[in-house]
This record gives structure tokens, sequence and C-alpha cells, in this order.
């Protein structure tokens, strides 16, 4: 049987993690920091995607939420997910969504989970709410210039701050194909493989029909949290 190589799924390259070797009166520069904090983040996101997988761990439940002026209005429910890629998705709390953004394919922005950003114009009647893992820019901060201008400083952000983007699908991603299951390898009969790397960021949440007019509130008829999601 062939062997193939195993990659992480962070890139399309196999990633060969360094971390810092530090050593009296060392030069420290924002790169070392930056590979030292990404030599955790990924092993941190390795651990999670071959010892856990990836799927709705729990919570993220979606319902409808119709309001006055907002008749597709859902609610996402508080929640814990793992992204294809190892990413931790947290919903600390519930966020609204007007599906009305499903025909535009509209989605929330990273640091304003309330806030809708412009999408392409989609006409599907059936699509799937998906969330996938998202940083955001927090913190800005004056540096002071290295020149000897008199423009003001500039400011650089000094967090990244984990966080999600929601979106509709018009279809849903594409899935792995599953080789092996797990009572397979319980059982003894095959060597336990290695999971392939899905391409797509979105974990789905909900298959949705939306209603046949604009009008129509959304009800929990329409939404279907269990047949698409993978946990």
């Amino acid at each position: 049987m062939k062997n193939i190589q195993v990659t992480d799924c962070t890139g399309p390259a196999k990633i060969k993690l360094e971390r810092v070797r530090f050593f009296n009166r060392q030069l420290l520069t924002a790169e070392d920091m930056i590979t030292e904090r990404d030599y955790h983040l990924a092993k941190q996101k390795r651990h999670n995607l071959f010892m856990h997988g990836w799927g709705v761990v729990c919570g993220l439940t979606v319902v409808a939420a119709p309001i006055q002026g907002t008749p597709w209005q859902v609610q996402i429910g508080s929640g814990y997910a793992l992204g294809p890629y190892g990413d931790e998705i947290y919903v600390g709390e519930a966020v609204y969504f007007d599906l009305a953004a499903c025909i535009t394919g509209g989605a929330t922005n990273p640091c304003e989970p309330g806030l809708m950003g412009p999408g392409a114009a989609g006409t599907a009647t059936t699509v799937y709410l998906a969330i996938k893992y998202a940083e955001c820019l927090s913190r800005p901060i004056q540096v002071a210039s290295s020149g000897c201008g008199c423009d003001n400083d500039p400011c650089q952000y000094s967090r990244i701050r984990d966080s999600f983007q929601i979106q509709c699908l018009q279809q849903l991603p594409p899935q792995p194909p599953v080789t092996v299951t797990l009572c397979q390898v319980v059982r003894g009969g095959v060597p336990a493989p290695c999971p392939p790397c899905p391409t797509d960021p979105w974990v789905v949440l909900a298959k949705i029909n939306l209603p046949s007019a604009s009008t129509m509130n959304i009800t929990n008829s329409n939404i279907d949290n269990v047949g698409v999601r993978r946990v």
C-alpha cells in the first residue's frame, strides 16, 4: 500500500515547525516573537485536528427570531466548535443574523458580529448557515516613527483577538470522504488512517429553507440543525 505523506492542514505545503532557541545576550526581534507564538498555535491546531477532529462540539443552535422589520432574522446560540484547520471557534453569547443577507452573500464582521458586510448576489431558496474562525485586530497604539520627519506617529494594532464570521453558503462545502469508520478501528479490523485535509474553512450549522416572500416570518420549521451538522 502506498504511504502518503502527512501534511498540516493549515496550508498546501508541509510545515516544519520551529521554535526559538534562547541564549544569553540574544537580540530578539518581532520575528522571533512571532515564530514562538506561531509554533504553539500550530501545535495546538494539529492536536485539535488529529486528536479530536472538527465540527460543532456544543451549542450554536440556530432558531427563528423574527422581529418587526426583520422577518428573516435568526439567532445563533452560544457554543463551541473546532474548525477544519484545527482552529477554536468560540461564541460566548447569542448572535443575530438577518437571512436577507443570504440573497447578497453578506457575512458578519469579525470585530462586530452584529454588522454585516456586502457580498455578491445570489438567488438560492435553500441556504446553509455556516461559521468559520476569523481574527480581529484590536487595541491600536501609537508607534514612534523611526524617521526624522514631522508627520504624525503611525498607529499599529497591538492585539489579535480570536473571533468568528457567519455567512450563508449557496451549497454545502466539499467534505473529505470517510474511508475508515471509528467502529472499524475499535474492532481491530484496520489501522487508523490520518484524516484527509479539508479544502474549506466553514463549519455548517444549519440548512435553511428561505420563506417564499420577503415579508413572511422565518419559523423553526424552516431550519434544520441536525441533517447537515458535523458533530
